[in-house]
């Protein structure tokens, strides 16, 4: 954002004859113009008025239309006196905007272009040119919202489809995340690109999905027929058309919706017979290898229930590995699956084979607010995420099967009959399967602009364009390579428009080596590893281990630092002071556990020892009061970690803190361990760990990998599965993206569950998959392009030494200058409503910006302060002038 902006606002005027003059400006490159010859306005005859405005036509481009003011705009060398160059004119001085530029006001339009043209030729005058109201194209950056009943986020007291565009109709102020579509759309809608929805079929004729369901390759494949219809009635049977809306339902037809992609078409492929069975794992093996040369995107809303771990059949394994390898000439399907809805018995998507599936796009769920959505699943295997509601909060806007047969049972009068055809609020559709059609919506977006893209190059442009909703929040954690990545949310909510930006952009990237490191062996692992440890009452003495269980949110990786611990009994109100360098002990009870941790942490603790209350108070229930363990649950967004003690345990500990305050505690983990050197350079992608234990109940175990980069990828927590293993599983993770490989990777599993199962550590493998490369400073750079385009290996993935926004990682990625920022263009200016301008440009998300404008190309009469935004920075403008006025953005701070 440098220099000055002086940008016109769409204005239209037009005055008298003129005769026909030309003229070369310096804009700042010479621009010829020709004034136009009739029905220009401008030139003065005697006794007539003074022109404002006349109209104009570049040299290269006679079809545009300019309209000129009687205003200038300057730009002079630092040797150049304005007061010299306006003496003996009729021009005069009205404002210096900064950095060598001024606007001059001339006695009519005529004037200013003939002055202008004068000056254009004087030395010292870098730039000078009348101001203008070029012929901005509105859809270039913002495509119109189309007309469907119910894309706005709320009509009357109908929950839109807020998940697309998230702002009040009114004033464009955010209300929250969203997929950023309508910036999508002025540049694609999906046309080209086939998405296969393998569910319960669509309802064929639903007239907001005939257009994109008409000629696609629909099949059944119980009954071995090209026939997509729906075989189930109820929220079972809408299943399908459910997510068809949301990837594809027409837009601009005036009826409930628009999908992400309506351009695109869908293919309905049934995999559940009229019985609600799936078909047979030979047949799911069939739909992956189905129509491979016209179908791009697959969308798997279905998987394996439970917290057991299940993966593909050997038949269905053979389906996806020829879908991935063998698809689209080559280029391999894009597989779209759902993480998973059974977060609350303590179940990841890492437990599922499918979602788990390197070859396989592992999608979230969130909520209204951008935080993760109850049920879904955590994993180090999910890449991104998407809107899904909640429970207490309703779920997705979209297509149901007609009248009172599907999820929506309700019965509308006329004219209102066919809202029985949509589904929304606690009828809506929700769960990680609603997330994922929105994923694979904006996977044919990307595939519709750049169709050469391999299916593992459009999982990376997901991920590098995905924006964590709030990259603060407790989990979201900055990567090896300067990626912000959480267990909840993967790399972030899709951002469409920004995928669609990376993938215009984007060149193939070159093939992947795989990497195998073993340590076998067996290693015991200690029971009951979760531990708080008080240090010894006297030197030489032992410390008090006190086993308990973990809670659902935040967990120490390592052991947390000795720290004092102050005892706040129930923490129902405030502590009496801070609380920076303590850890807390809480007694259960009187609110939930999330309000009594986030108290402790607002006041600087650094972890909370949470005890059970007696069982008088909590007499039963799933976790009764007294000496029974529980998990410290509902306390995913705390952002403190947190160990659940028996009662009898917490106030021995109570009692020794009382008699030795000064004594510190700890939180510890006790576990078993195993390393892998690695010493072949990589840039690594899907990381995997083959895991072979004799344990005899895996949802006591926490499987973590450590990275050479520090990153830590959370393969397993403590679930509810009281069944053996992990017997032999391969866990992957995504999030070690573009991180170094060289150097030593360390996993720990740690038994959580004191008194239950006990076992060992067998074997172990690390699975490396990632692009050779010289890396000489295990940064994950590869040292040849550093060297030619940064000149130096001083710089990490994470930094951006031209201060554009983008790191050295995105700028490699998309083969961008490292080093020198893109030249300034004006913002992008569009409509957002018939009364709203939207007015946006190139940002950066660390610095806010000032959008100021003029009503009447005068003065600056108003402010906007904006938040800055990386890749593009949208401000949203009521317009109190008609069409009349200028623009300027200034960042607050300095690049």
């Amino acid at each position: 954002m440098r220099g000055c902006w002086i940008l016109g606002a769409l204005a239209w005027g037009m005055g008298a004859a003129a005769a026909r003059e030309v003229a070369l400006f310096r804009m700042p490159l010479p621009m010829q113009f020709t004034m136009e010859a009739a029905a220009s306005a401008g030139v003065r005859t005697a006794g007539a008025p003074r022109s404002q405005v006349l109209v104009a036509h570049p040299g290269d481009a006679p079809a545009e239309r300019w309209i000129f003011t009687r205003r200038i705009a300057l730009r002079l060398d630092a040797g150049v006196s304005l007061e010299s160059l306006l003496e003996g004119t009729s021009v005069t001085a009205d404002r210096s905007p900064g950095s060598g530029c001024h606007v001059v006001e001339a006695p009519d339009a005529l004037e200013a272009w003939r002055m202008a043209a004068l000056w254009a030729h004087h030395p010292g005058v870098i730039a000078v040119h009348p101001v203008a109201h070029p012929p901005w194209t509105l859809q270039d950056a913002y495509a119109p919202a189309p007309n469907d009943e119910f894309f706005r986020a709320r009509v009357a007291n109908v929950d839109g489809q807020w998940y697309l565009e998230n702002r009040d109709p009114e004033t464009g102020a955010a209300l929250g995340p969203d997929l950023n579509v309508r910036s999508a759309w002025a540049t694609t809608r999906g046309a080209g690109i086939i998405v296969a929805v393998a569910d319960t079929g669509v309802e064929l004729d639903h007239p907001d999905l005939m257009a994109s369901l008409s000629g696609a390759p629909h099949f059944n494949f119980d009954l071995g027929a090209p026939d997509g219809s729906a075989v189930l009635s109820g929220g079972l049977g809408a299943h399908g058309t459910s997510a068809a809306g949301l990837i594809a339902a027409a837009a601009n037809n005036g009826l409930g919706m628009s999908g992400i992609a309506p351009g695109a078409a869908v293919a309905s492929w049934v995999i559940w017979n009229s019985r609600g069975q799936t078909v047979t794992d030979e047949r799911l093996g069939d739909v992956f290898r189905h129509a491979p040369e016209s179908v791009a995107v697959q969308n798997h809303s279905w998987g394996p229930s439970g917290v057991r771990q299940r993966g593909p059949s050997i038949l269905e394994d053979a389906g996806i590995e020829a879908a991935w390898r063998d698809g689209r000439g080559g280029r391999g399907v894009v597989l779209v699956r759902g993480a998973g809805n059974e977060r609350a018995n303590g179940a990841q998507a890492g437990d599922d084979g499918f979602a788990n599936d390197p070859r396989v796009v592992c999608v979230a769920a969130a909520r209204r607010d951008g935080r993760v959505s109850s049920f879904s699943e955590p994993g180090a295997c999910v890449l991104v995420a998407a809107p899904a509601g909640d429970r207490d909060e309703g779920g997705l806007f979209t297509t149901d099967l007609q009248g009172t047969a599907g999820a929506n049972f309700v019965s509308f009068f006329p004219p209102f009959e066919h809202l029985s055809d949509y589904r929304w609020g606690g009828l809506g559709f929700t769960g990680t399967s609603a997330a994922a059609p929105l994923v694979s919506g904006t996977a044919a977006l990307v595939l519709s602009v750049n169709p050469e893209l391999t299916a593992r190059d459009v999982q990376q442009v997901l991920l590098i364009s995905a924006r964590q909703p709030h990259p603060t929040a407790p989990g979201v954690a900055i990567t090896g390579a300067g990626l912000r990545f959480s267990h909840d949310l993967g790399f972030g909510l899709v951002d469409a428009a920004d995928a669609v930006r990376v993938a215009r952009s984007w060149s193939n990237r070159p093939p992947p080596v795989e990497v195998l490191v073993e340590a076998n062996g067996t290693d015991a692992i200690p029971d009951g590893g979760f531990r708080v440890e008080l240090e010894p009452a006297s030197v030489g003495g032992e410390p008090i281990l006190i086993s308990g269980l973990p809670g659902t949110g935040v967990h120490p990786e390592v052991s947390t630092e000795w720290l004092p611990v102050v005892d706040l009994g129930p923490a129902l109100e405030d502590p009496p002071g801070r609380l920076e360098g303590h850890g807390v002990l809480i007694e259960r009870g009187g609110a939930p556990f999330l309000d009594k941790l986030n108290r402790a942490a607002a006041f600087g603790a650094a972890f909370a020892i949470v005890y059970n209350a007696d069982a008088e108070s909590v007499p039963g229930g799933t976790c009764p009061g007294g000496d029974q363990l529980c998990v410290l649950a509902g306390v995913d967004a705390a952002s403190i970690p947190g160990i659940f003690l028996r009662r009898s345990d917490g106030l021995a500990l109570r009692s020794s803190l009382a008699g030795e305050p000064n004594r510190r505690a700890r939180l510890h983990l006790a576990g078993a361990s195993r390393t892998f050197v690695v010493s072949q350079a990589l840039q690594c992608e899907a990381v995997g760990l083959r895991l072979r234990t004799d344990h005899s109940g895996r949802g006591d175990l926490r499987v973590t990998l450590r990275s050479p980069a520090g990153t830590v990828s959370v393969l397993q927590r403590y679930n509810a599965d009281t069944g053996p293993g992990p017997h032999d599983w391969t866990y992957w993770s995504v999030q070690h993206h573009f991180e170094p490989s060289v150097g030593q990777w360390e996993l720990r599993v740690t038994d959580q569950a004191p008194g239950e199962g006990v076992g060992n550590l067998l074997d172990a493998a690390l699975i490396l998959r990632g692009i050779p490369i010289e890396d000489d400073d295990g940064d994950g750079l590869d040292d040849a392009w550093e060297r030619s385009r940064l000149g130096t290996l001083a710089y990490g993935p994470g930094d951006d030494p031209d201060g554009d926004g983008a790191s050295v990682l995105r700028e490699m990625l998309l083969g961008t200058d490292p080093i020198r920022p893109p030249e300034p263009t004006g913002p992008d200016i569009g409509f957002f409503s018939p009364d709203v301008l939207r007015i946006s440009w190139d940002g950066r998300d660390d610095i806010p910006y000032r959008l100021r404008g003029s009503e009447d190309l005068g003065p600056w009469t108003w402010e906007l302060e904006v938040d800055g935004r990386h890749p593009v920075t949208p401000a949203f403008v009521p317009l109190p002038f008609e069409h009349r006025g200028m623009f300027q953005v200034l960042p607050e701070v300095a690049p």
